[in-house]
């Protein structure tokens, strides 16, 4: 067994969950709805247990039942908090992730997928330059603000709060508008000095996308008002 968060004894063999277009970070609270058969029964077998479930992207969001070869390999061990069943037959979480992992074997994928794992241990480096790193994308992600991305006043105060690089990254990462793709990249890097420059960048493109925005309603506003005028 591994130790990650407060000591929590993680197992090398846990009951998984593949997710559709929605990547779970580390050290994030995220509410999950579970409704495939399969992954019901994961999730019945992990809070039988210790409460720990491993979630996985899927590659295409569409496949109803994906084989192995059509998950991501790394995803996030997550805590389930609160289970609630609902009178259809589903089910909604509450997870906590609580850190990276990699699949290293499929042990079974009926009645569920259960998987052996590797949690994925993340350095703990903080320069000079990470920490000029961590400022920056701070200031960025608060510029979008500025250009009109609905983001909560909390959120961007939560991001000058942390003080772990690749948490600040995650959390960040979390927040924007990025394809699943995208945010597996995040996922899978696991030195917080790469993942904060991936995260940089995609916050870099949106700036661009906001900004043009931001023009071309200005243009259309002047276009109204000389048309008005005229």
């Amino acid at each position: 067994m591994a130790e990650a968060k407060d000591e929590l004894k993680i197992p090398e063999i846990l009951p998984l969950i593949p997710l559709r277009d929605l990547t779970i970070f580390p050290n994030l609270v995220v509410p999950l709805f579970v409704g495939r058969e399969r992954s019901i029964k994961a999730l019945e077998a992990a809070m039988h247990s210790e409460h720990i479930v491993a979630l996985v992207t899927q590659k295409d969001a569409e496949i109803q039942d994906p084989s192995p070869k059509e998950l991501y390999k790394v995803g996030s061990v997550a805590t389930v908090m609160q289970e609630l069943k609902l009178p259809d037959g589903t089910a909604k979480a509450l997870v906590e992730g609580l850190a990276r992992f990699k699949i290293e074997e499929f042990m079974q994928t009926e009645p569920f997928i259960k998987v052996k794992i590797k949690v994925l241990e993340e350095p703990s480096e903080k320069t000079i330059e990470i920490e000029a790193m961590m400022r920056n994308l701070v200031s960025q992600f608060e510029q979008t603000t500025h250009l009109g991305k609905p983001v909560p006043q909390e959120v961007i105060l939560a991001t000058m709060n942390i003080e772990e690089p690749g948490r600040l990254a995650d959390f960040i990462a979390f927040h924007l508008n990025l394809k699943a793709e995208e945010k597996q990249q995040i996922l899978e890097a696991i030195e917080p000095k790469k993942r904060l420059t991936l995260v940089s960048n995609f916050i870099s493109r949106e700036l661009e996308i906001l900004e043009i925005g931001s023009r071309i309603q200005s243009r259309v506003k002047e276009q109204m008002s000389k048309t008005q005028r005229e």
